[in-house]
């Protein structure tokens, strides 16, 4: 496919469109990979969220296509074990390998090929200056036009960082709060057990006795 400058924005523009209206991670992911099957054929598509506190990987949401082994958990995996992801984060830029089997140098290489990969683009997600994690896009055949592609992925790659960031920051909040309903829901249990517990305790004093 050839991508001119017309065809070009009216698929970034479709792809944010189409993301903005989810409410949730998994919609969110699931909309992006059929915007880009509209346009190109692909076999793996995942978003890896980078926790810098563990140095460890999280999948943003379950990953789609080809199931590379050592690459299926869905807690994801440390940052060490994760060789394309660890060099897009600490170059912050793309990594393009066109001929897998030229990049043995990788170590999650072998089992992408072993899978049926043959190629793979990797893309930083960065918002506010703040590297979120990666995004990685694998082929079972060498895009035709590779490097066309490409660039229109890493642009496509900045808008899917802010969309990215704002779900991550919402469910990220919604688990903050359910966690804080958990908590208060068992300190009133609590309070209402021991207020049970006390209710025939004779008190000595008698201020304590009037109160």
């Amino acid at each position: 496919m050839h991508w001119d400058t017309t065809t070009k924005y009216e698929f970034l523009l479709k792809v944010t469109n189409a993301l903005v209206t989810q409410t949730n991670r998994e919609d969110m992911f699931s909309a992006l990979a059929r915007e880009l099957k509209k346009k190109f054929a692909y076999d793996r598509l995942s978003i890896y969220m980078f926790i810098p506190d563990t140095e460890a990987l999280l999948y943003f949401a379950a990953a789609t296509g080809v199931v590379p082994r050592g690459m299926a958990d869905p807690s994801g995996r440390p940052l060490d074990k994760a060789s394309i992801a660890r060099e897009v984060i600490k170059s912050r830029g793309p990594v393009y390998l066109e001929d897998l089997g030229k990049n043995r140098h990788f170590s999650t290489v072998p089992e992408m090929i072993k899978a049926g990969l043959k190629s793979n683009m990797a893309f930083p997600l960065i918002a506010r200056n703040k590297i979120l994690g990666t995004i990685h896009v694998s082929f079972k055949q060498k895009p035709t036009a590779f490097d066309e592609l490409a660039s229109v992925l890493n642009d496509l790659s900045r808008q899917v960082a802010i969309a990215v960031d704002n779900m991550w920051t919402h469910s990220s909040l919604q688990e903050l709060n359910r966690n804080l309903h958990e908590q208060n829901r068992f300190l009133q249990s609590e309070i209402r057990h021991d207020w049970v517990k006390k209710e025939n305790f004779e008190f000595v004093s008698p201020s304590m006795k009037h109160v």
